[in-house]
């Protein structure tokens, strides 16, 4: 009788250490997934953020995708998301050396160019004073000489404003010996001109015109010849 108690005993107790070992294993099974799990999870996470980046790139958010980039390099990268990175760090680079690139031929259009539309568009914007001058009355006649002459008369003076800080001392002081002349020649033109109906309600008119022709005239020379 003790005997068989002794084995069953023994038996027991091998079984109970089978199934210790059985749990030990499952454990262990268990912790081994969770790790690939994990991995998986956070591959995914980079390769998210990855697109992410390259998201910000096209919406050229170029600070908030290297910011990310940032980031991403502080994890544990896989060959190939660091390949990847490269790729959008280089898009980056060249994308903002492009950007750079146009702001310079921006910057790079010449005040010659500048003057010169913004002459065209004076000339533009002063055709609207035609109607007054063909509805015949000498007062809104008037009225559009003399707006005529003082928006080619304000150009001029912007030009010369540009043109002091563009040339040199001694050019400027040539230029400015130039325009007393010219100055005389274009009031004795206008003079001349309206002479015909002097002491009439349309020489102020004529006159106006002339001064208005005449620095119109000036303003698209001092930009073709001076301004750079």
């Amino acid at each position: 009788m003790k005997k068989i108690l002794g084995v069953l005993v023994l038996v027991l107790a091998l079984g109970t250490v089978g199934c210790g070992k059985s749990t030990v294993k499952n454990t262990n099974n268990d912790t081994s997934n969770s790790k690939v799990e994990d991995k998986v999870k956070v591959k995914e996470e980079v390769d998210n953020s990855i697109n992410k980046v390259s998201s910000l790139i096209d919406e050229k958010k170029y600070d908030e995708a290297k910011a990310l980039i940032e980031q991403l390099n502080s994890k544990e990268l896989e060959e190939a998301q660091k390949a990847n990175i490269n790729k959008l760090k280089g898009r980056i680079d060249s994308q903002l050396a492009e950007t750079e690139k146009e702001k310079n031929k921006e910057k790079k259009v010449s005040k010659n160019e500048e003057y010169r539309a913004k002459l065209d568009k004076i000339q533009l914007e002063l055709k609207a004073l035609d109607e007054k001058d063909a509805s015949g009355k000498t007062p809104y006649m008037r009225e559009a000489a003399n707006e005529r002459y003082k928006r080619w008369d304000d150009a001029l003076n912007e030009i010369y404003g540009v043109l002091k800080g563009q040339l040199s001392a001694n050019d400027m002081k040539k230029l400015q010996s130039e325009e007393i002349k010219w100055i005389s020649n274009r009031d004795a033109k206008a003079k001349e001109e309206s002479s015909s109906m002097k002491g009439g309600t349309m020489e102020s008119v004529i006159y106006l015109n002339s001064l208005a022709d005449t620095t119109k005239n000036r303003c698209y020379e001092l930009v073709e010849k001076y301004m750079q």
